[in-house]
């Protein structure tokens, strides 16, 4: 119970942003609406999609974390129709160390749609994104945001995204992150220290990554 609390608090606390400082679930947002101005049409889901993140399951005791996707945009990019959502942590402690991603879909080429309904298109996004639900954690998310402040790329074009803005990201850091001396939190995967605060970025990192995403999805062969 007290490292439960002790989490709550973590969370609220790398939640308050002094100006000109962002988290990096917030650079994600920002991303994502950068590139919500390529679209060409919005889906909203009859209802939320799921994409897991970790489980941590046993006999006794269920315990998975999820993405959740309430909609996505529909772009038109190097001669393809991808389908962009961006994601928030849903579900059990296996979510808590994860605040939001963007997940990026190939759905054929640039006609491929122009026939079908909206509700048929949805249906088709939910059933890519579910059939996915217990493979590897982040299949199709291009970049993944952590409460710690780290980012990060999923597989997939997620591994192309890491490959060409690793290097950059540390030139957009704000402020680095405070460590809470005597506590840790846990994860799927291991025991790691607990924040006081989380890794800030400055807002112009929303610019760096949304390009680069329009960049990978304009020509994606280039990188594979």
């Amino acid at each position: 119970m007290k490292l439960w609390i002790i989490e709550q608090e973590i969370r609220n606390l790398i939640r308050r942003r002094v100006k000109g400082e962002y988290r990096a679930g917030e650079i994600l947002d920002l991303t994502f609406k950068k590139i919500k101005r390529y679209a060409k049409q919005e889906i909203i889901f009859p209802k939320y999609a799921l994409s897991l993140i970790a489980d941590d399951s046993d006999d006794h005791c269920t315990r998975q974390g999820f993405m959740r996707y309430d909609s996505v945009i529909l772009i038109n990019l190097g001669g393809r129709v991808w389908a962009i959502g961006k994601g928030k942590a849903w579900g059990d402690y296996p979510a808590r160390p994860y605040d939001n991603d963007i997940l990026v879909l190939a759905l054929g080429e640039d006609d491929s749609l122009k026939n079908e309904s909206n509700q048929k298109i949805a249906e088709t996004i939910m059933e890519l994104i579910s059939s996915y639900l217990w493979s590897s954690s982040f299949q199709n998310s291009i970049i993944i945001a952590k409460n710690s402040g780290c980012l990060f790329g999923g597989r997939k074009l997620g591994r192309i995204m890491d490959q060409l803005i690793s290097s950059k990201i540390p030139s957009f850091v704000k402020k680095r992150p405070e460590v809470r001396e005597g506590y840790v939190t846990v994860e799927v995967g291991g025991i790691f220290p607990a924040l006081k605060s989380s890794i800030k970025y400055k807002k112009q990192l929303a610019s760096l990554l949304s390009q680069t995403i329009i960049q990978i999805l304009s020509d994606p062969s280039k990188y594979q």
